[in-house]
C-alpha cells in the first residue's frame, strides 16, 4: 500500500507563479509565463481555463490583462468538493446477466 504523502501528484511547495497569485499579486500572462517557465500561449490558455473555472479573476487595462486568485471562488469550489467527497455513494446498477 502506498502512503498518501508519497502518492501525491502535486509538489509540496507550489511553483513561484502560483504562490504569487495565491498571495494576491496581480500578474500578466507574460509574468506568469516567465515565472512558470512556460510559453505565453500555453500560459494564456491555462489562465483562461482557471478563470472560467472560477479560480482566477482578471482585469483589463488597455491591452494588458492581469490575473489574480479569486479567493471567494476558490473557497466555494473547495466547499463543493468537500460536500461531494463527504456525500454517501449511490449504489451502482449491476447488470443482470442471463445464464
Amino acid at each position: 500500500m502506498t502512503s498518501r504523502s508519497s502518492s501525491r501528484c502535486w509538489p509540496a511547495e507550489p511553483p513561484e507563479a502560483l504562490r504569487t497569485l495565491r498571495d494576491g499579486e496581480e500578474l500578466t500572462v507574460g509574468e506568469v509565463a516567465e515565472r512558470a517557465g512556460l510559453g505565453p500561449s500555453t500560459t494564456s490558455e491555462h489562465l483562461a481555463v482557471l478563470r472560467r473555472g472560477g479560480l482566477l479573476q482578471s482585469t483589463r487595462s488597455g491591452k494588458l490583462v492581469r490575473y489574480r486568485a479569486d479567493r471567494e471562488g476558490i473557497a466555494e469550489m473547495l466547499g463543493q468538493l468537500h460536500s461531494y467527497l463527504l456525500a454517501p455513494s449511490e449504489p451502482q446498477d449491476t447488470p443482470v446477466t442471463q445464464g
